[in-house]
């Protein structure tokens, strides 16, 4: 697999600012509720993972050898367990004030402010990108829309860090974690639901987490499923065989979880692999391979979990 080219990266980016496009304002003083880390808060938290990085420069090796690969499930790679951890905690350096101000943009038909305010929302998760030599690309972001029927709830924001090695390419899905009310109001919602005929085996799932991952969040001319679009644009992303794994910390595990049963369901009697928990996912062009290590509990702190 060859590098993100800028051309599917503008692409990506322009569908993006059409779905910000879509969404309404939030009412409360035409902002929405602030989720983002204070300014210090940020800022230590940034230089702390690139502290993270920079202090472990053989375990980031190891994991980029590896492809962020384990030898087996019950043999982690703990140079892919800290590249994971890092691309997981660097999901919350999200800023949602300029989210927010892409949106506005965006419902004025203004692309170039859009992606301005977009560029600025996510520039600490680029520099902590930048320092695992990968590219970061932005997947889905319903963090501050409401799911149908449930106003105060919230749904799945995802990235896909791509290693800029062309050699032993890899690439990592991660998801934000709780850091709102409505992301509260989501964990807490623990109730059993039974999924969508044909989801996740059918089996009955905690509320919030499902709904967050695969229920409907309505914009002005269309409705979408968080999971829905994460595949479509890896889709569009990968052409080719690449090593995938996903992470996430808090509700993002949580998301992290759903998103890699569901991928190995969708594997299920096709291409699935049980060696190393190895499977080929044909939903996405070019059947995407992976392998790393799992980390689990009861409410899941941070997973890296196979799938493909």
């Amino acid at each position: 697999m060859s590098t993100l080219s800028q051309s599917v990266t503008q692409r990506i980016r322009l569908e993006h600012i059409q779905s910000l496009s879509q969404l309404a304002t939030p009412p409360t003083l035409q902002a929405p509720i602030k989720t983002d880390l204070p300014w210090p808060v940020a800022t230590i938290l940034r230089n702390i993972i690139l502290d993270w990085i920079s202090s472990n420069p053989e375990a980031i090796k190891a994991a980029k050898d590896s492809q962020c690969m384990s030898p087996s499930p019950d043999v982690p790679n703990w140079g892919a367990v800290l590249f994971t951890l890092v691309e997981s905690t660097a999901m919350y350096l999200r800023k949602d004030q300029d989210v927010f101000l892409a949106m506005k943009a965006a419902r004025k038909g203004d692309t170039e402010a859009a992606t301005r305010h977009l560029d600025n929302a996510q520039e600490d998760i680029d520099a902590i990108a930048q320092a695992l030599d990968c590219k970061f690309v932005q997947l889905c972001d319903f963090a501050q829309q409401a799911l149908d029927g449930l106003w105060f709830h919230s749904g799945a924001y995802a990235g896909v860090f791509i290693s800029n090695d062309t050699q032993k390419p890899f690439a990592g899905i991660a998801f934000k974690g709780s850091s709102s009310i409505r992301d509260f109001f989501t964990d807490f919602n623990w109730q059993p639901i039974a999924p969508k005929k044909g989801l996740i085996w059918d089996a009955h799932t905690h509320r919030g987490f499902y709904q967050g991952m695969f229920g409907q969040f309505s914009g002005k001319d269309e409705k979408r499923i968080p999971f829905d679009i994460i595949l479509e644009q890896l889709d569009s992303v990968y052409k080719h065989p690449t090593k995938l794994h996903v992470t996430g910390h808090s509700l993002g595990g949580a998301f992290a979880t759903l998103a890699y049963g569901e991928f190995h369901q969708q594997s299920r009697g096709k291409h699935a692999k049980p060696c190393n928990a190895r499977w080929r996912l044909p939903t996405i062009s070019g059947q995407i391979d992976a392998i790393c290590p799992c980390i689990r509990s009861p409410r899941p702190a941070m997973n890296c979990l196979p799938i493909a």
